[in-house]
């Protein structure tokens, strides 16, 4: 999968979760000031990649995710 295949998947699961219009999940765009996810939306967004995606995100790693891209960068490469 792509980077850009898996950020759009990214973008439909914030907005199953989190109500938000997926066109908002772009790669600059902070979780918390921008999409106004919380710790524990980042942290249910988190077991909704490992889940769906079969790749682990430990708490230590969550924890790092600042930004879409983040998630990105962290998630593509374990993308089987």
């Amino acid at each position: 999968m792509t980077r850009d295949e898996f950020a759009a998947k990214l973008g439909d699961l914030v907005q199953e979760l989190a109500g938000l219009d997926a066109a908002r999940v772009v790669g600059d765009a902070r979780l918390v000031d921008d999409l106004d996810l919380d710790s524990i939306a980042v942290a249910e967004l988190a077991t909704a990649i490992e889940q769906r995606f079969d790749v682990k995100v430990s708490d230590s790693v969550i924890e790092t995710f600042k930004t879409v891209g983040d998630i990105l960068d962290y998630v593509v490469p374990r993308l089987a």
